[in-house]
């Protein structure tokens, strides 16, 4: 979160304009900046777990399982590659079966998992590139 303010002002202004927008939305964007700053763990002895994140990939349910979604991630993977980074991070919630799948049949590892949302689960997937 920290990085992004940090480097992406005018993310930071877009969402702060959907804010004004909709102010409704500022709980939800509190309660999920809270649990992320909750779920920073200090156990010295867990593994790296990289700064850089895929945030979201959504493939049509029409679409799905003809590879479409590992393309995506293969692009991604080039972009990251030509920018100097050589692991990134994905988060989804331990419910989310098809998600989770995905991510470990296109070469995620599960790093750990942490409470986002409450009390709901998520994994933490990372795949070296």
């Amino acid at each position: 979160m920290k990085r992004f303010i940090q480097s992406s002002p005018d993310g930071v202004l877009k969402i702060g304009w959907a804010v004004l927008k909709n102010p409704a939305l500022l709980k939800p964007l509190w309660k999920t900046f809270r649990e992320l700053a909750h779920s920073v763990s200090e156990n010295k002895n867990e593994p790296d777990i990289p700064e850089t994140e895929l945030l979201s990939i959504s493939v049509s349910p029409e679409a799905r399982q003809g590879g479409i979604g590992s393309r995506l991630l293969a692009a991604l993977e080039q972009a990251l590659k030509n920018r100097g980074i050589n692991q990134y991070k994905v988060i989804a919630g331990q419910k989310l079966e098809g998600a989770n799948k995905f991510y470990r049949k296109n070469g995620f590892v599960l790093a750990k998992q942490i409470f986002i949302h409450g009390n709901e689960v998520s994994n933490v997937y990372v795949k070296a590139i």
